[in-house]
């Protein structure tokens, strides 16, 4: 009987184990995001893989100086984790939607002072949970919110 019990226990422990996950393995997929700060509203997806590398598609609206402004990105980075905190950096981006005031603008005249503040830029969120189910990180006061796809 003791032996059985023990086994039980044993066999329970070993599924546990395989069961926990570190938070870079729960990062690891693909995620729906959205958030906002104080002038714009983004949505989008966000695939990290294993590798430390990632990719983003995003959409982006908003105001600035009362012009309303809208733009669709891919981007590519990399990714790695430093305790309660994501660090990420855009490695390449390309506009594949710019819009101003309403009106469409060829992605090639989105401007360069706006893509250059991205690209090569170390950013850390700070993650407030991480799960199977959902990435909740915090940047400059805002916050993001990604559910897994």
């Amino acid at each position: 009987m003791l032996v059985r019990k023990i086994g039980i226990l044993l066999t329970f422990s070993f599924i546990l184990a395989a069961c926990s996950k570190s938070p870079q393995e729960l990062l690891v997929g693909h995620w729906k995001c959205h958030g906002e700060d104080e002038n714009f509203k983004f949505s989008g997806d966000v695939e990290y893989v294993s590798n430390g590398t990632s990719n983003v598609m995003i959409e982006m609206t908003g105001e600035e100086s009362a012009t309303k402004l809208s733009f669709e990105l891919m981007a590519q980075g990399t990714w790695k984790l430093k305790k309660e905190e994501l660090l990420e950096t855009i490695t390449k981006l390309t506009v594949t939607r710019f819009s101003v005031g309403g009106r469409e603008i060829p992605p090639e005249k989105f401007p360069k002072q706006m893509k250059d503040a991205l690209v090569g830029v170390t950013t850390g969120s700070q993650i407030l949970q991480l799960d199977e189910r959902v990435l909740l990180t915090k940047y400059a006061g805002n916050q993001t919110t990604c559910s897994r796809l």
